[in-house]
Parts: structure tokens; C-alpha cells; sequence
């Protein structure tokens, strides 16, 4: 029966590896098209952003932080264009189009490391590689995943990175007491944290490290050391990533001015009624209708929903539970952070205007841990 399983899941690895190959060389010119940073100034100069009558035309999301990513490495101040979202995703983007004249191959590489850093926190865990392998296989043939790559590039694959590195160095640093690899999870808790809203991402880590703490009854001292240290951590990554704005005369002062604007931008002007849109996610995972935020609050559909997300959705739930009452969360501070995450993340969720893409931070901490309660290789 064990030799069956490992064969299964074997092949389940070559084909959802091979159709994402497949997927990937089909839509080849995406990440080899060079960049024309004239063309996406024009979209940009004629869209919603500078136009507001009926002549504008509508920007994506894509081709705003292409924009956005190349007057950044251009050196423009990053806190005067597209402020609302922090400055790192637009350099890494900035970046790949220095590198490789293209501003989608940055989401390809990411994403690869995204797979390989599933197996490796999989692996961890379990000791198993057949494990890990089913791990990647489940985030492989997910559309929200190969979704990053066709309509790169998008911000998710990027949050999806930083907090699987996260993960992996303060799990290590947990079990080995090295300063080192606090530092390196602080460093990607900062880049989580300035990928998108800064504030709300700074919240969540400090509620994921505050959530693991009190489940490991530690005491109050040792838990405030922890936030305080990971803190000014996450504030060194800040400032850093402003480094273009205060080389050109910013202040601190101007810099708490921007973030307090963008703060209402979110909170105070976005003329959305959260009470219309609270737990939207859970009928988009289960019955691929959401409740949108334009006029009227219209009920939707995403046309590439899979009926495998409601399926993985409870074999997510379900595997974290198992785990907890098979006592394995005790073995290991990963399966901690997975779960705690999973329930701060679907809170988050809760109470936010969703886009479908938002779910790939929810899906993938799900992956690791039905792999490792269905681990094949036990």
C-alpha cells in the first residue's frame, strides 16, 4: 500500500510539474518581451490615476506597478507616485527590469524559490521528501499560483516568499538559539511587512509571534523581548527601503505624514462598506461568488475557480487540527506558525475587500500541513 502511494503521489508531482512547465513555455514571450517604459508611461498618464472623466482608460494592477517599479529604480521619490503601497515590490520589480529587460521574469524566479522553499519547510517537518514533494505538486496546480506568473507581476508571489522565509529562520532559530537567524527572519518579517499596507502586515506578524508565544507558554517578558527585538528589526527594513526619499531631503516628520495619509486612504477614504463585504472569501472558496466593492456590491464570479478549493480548504482545516490533537505541534515551531497564520490570515480575509489572489498566502500554509498529516512517507 505504501510503495502504491508513493507512486501516486510521484506521478501527481510529474504532471502538475509538467503543466506548469507547459503553462509557463506557452506564454513564453510574457517573460521574454522587453520592457517599453514609454508605452506603460502613456497607459499610466491617460488612466483613472490622472484622468477622472469618461475618457480615461483603466490601468491593471500589473501594469501600474511596471510603471511605478520603473520611474523607482529610475530614482524617483517613492512617496510621491502609487505612495499607498510601500516601495520594496516596486523595486524587486524595478530590478528584474534592470536585470532582464522584462518585468515579469522577477514573479517566474520567485515563484520557483517559493517551491522550493515549500518542499524544504515540508521537508523539515516531516523527514519526508515524498512529503515535501506533495506539498509542491498541491501548490503547483493551483490556478492562484501559475496565476502569478500569467498576470505578472502581482504582489502576492512576493508576501508568499518573505513569509515562507520567515518561517523557515525563526522555526531554526527557535530550535537552535542563534542570533543569526533572528536577524534573517526579522529581515523577511520587514519585507512582508512592505509589500503591501505596512501597517496591517505589521500587525499581523506581531500577532503571529505574540499567537505562537502564548500557545508555547512563554512568559510575558521573554514575549515582549520577542516583539521589541522583531520590531525594530521591521523598522530598520522601513527605513531602509526609503533610503531614495530621505537621500533627496526627506524627513522623518514628512515620512509619518505619508504614512498617516495613507492610513486614510485606506481607513477613512475608500468609501467602501465593510459590512457588505464581511467573510466575501468564504462563498468565493466555496461556491465561486464573492460580494464585489463597486456600485451596488455586486455578486461575482471568478472564472478560473477549481473545485479543488474547497476540497483543499477543508483538507487544510482538517490536517491542522488532526496535527494539533496528534500532538505533532509541540515537535515543531513551524506547524505553529502554519496554524496560527492560517487563523490570523483568514481573519484578515474576513474583514477585507478580497481579490481571488489574495488567497494564495491562505492555500499554501494549507498545502504544507495536509502534507504533513497525509504525510506519504511515514
Amino acid at each position: 500500500m505504501k510503495s502504491l502511494y508513493r507512486i501516486l503521489i510521484s506521478i501527481f508531482f510529474i504532471f502538475s510539474t509538467v503543466t506548469l512547465v507547459k503553462t509557463v513555455y506557452v506564454n513564453r514571450q510574457l517573460f521574454t518581451e522587453v520592457f517599453n517604459p514609454y508605452w506603460y508611461k502613456y497607459k499610466f498618464d491617460h488612466s483613472q490615476w490622472i484622468i477622472t472623466n469618461k475618457n480615461k482608460v483603466t490601468i491593471s494592477d500589473a501594469d501600474l506597478y511596471s510603471h511605478m517599479a520603473y520611474e523607482y529604480v529610475s530614482g524617483i521619490d517613492p512617496t510621491t507616485q502609487n505612495f499607498e503601497v510601500p516601495p520594496l515590490s516596486k523595486y524587486l520589480i524595478g530590478a528584474s527590469i534592470l536585470w532582464f529587460y522584462n518585468q515579469r521574469a522577477i514573479s517566474l524566479i520567485v515563484g520557483i524559490l517559493c517551491l522550493v522553499l515549500v518542499f524544504y519547510l515540508t521537508l523539515t517537518i516531516t523527514r519526508s521528501a515524498l512529503a515535501g514533494l506533495l506539498a509542491v505538486s498541491l501548490t503547483q496546480i493551483n490556478w492562484l499560483f501559475v496565476d502569478q506568473f500569467l498576470n505578472a507581476p502581482q504582489l502576492e508571489i512576493f508576501q508568499l516568499f518573505f513569509l515562507l522565509v520567515f518561517i523557515l529562520f525563526y522555526s531554526l532559530y527557535e530550535k537552535k538559539q542563534r542570533l543569526r537567524y533572528f536577524i534573517v527572519a526579522g529581515i523577511a518579517a520587514g519585507a512582508f511587512t512592505m509589500i503591501k499596507f505596512f501597517f496591517v502586515h505589521y500587525l499581523l506578524i506581531i500577532a503571529l509571534l505574540t499567537g505562537y508565544c502564548l500557545l508555547t507558554k512563554k512568559k510575558w517578558p521573554a514575549i515582549i523581548s520577542q516583539l521589541a527585538k522583531i520590531s525594530l528589526l521591521i523598522m530598520v527594513m522601513f527605513f531602509t527601503y526609503y533610503i531614495r526619499f530621505f537621500l533627496l531631503g526627506g524627513s522623518i516628520l514628512q515620512l509619518a505624514l505619508v504614512q498617516k495619509w495613507i492610513l486614510g486612504f485606506y481607513f477613512l477614504h475608500s468609501n467602501i462598506h465593510t459590512a457588505k463585504i464581511l467573510g466575501s472569501y468564504i462563498p468565493l472558496i466555496f461556491l465561486n461568488r464573492w460580494q464585489f466593492w463597486s456600485d451596488g456590491y455586486p455578486v461575482i464570479h471568478y472564472q478560473q475557480w477549481s473545485i479543488t478549493w474547497p476540497i483543499v480548504y477543508l483538507a487544510g482545516i482538517t490536517s491542522l487540527i488532526g496535527l494539533y490533537f496528534q500532538k505533532r505541534f509541540q515537535k515543531n515551531t513551524t506547524y505553529y506558525l502554519l496554524g496560527v497564520f492560517f487563523i490570523l490570515y483568514s481573519l484578515f480575509l474576513f474583514v477585507t475587500p478580497v481579490w481571488p489572489r489574495y488567497l494564495l498566502l491562505l492555500f499554501v500554509p494549507l498545502n504544507i500541513t495536509i502534507a504533513a498529516f497525509f504525510n506519504p512517507g511515514k
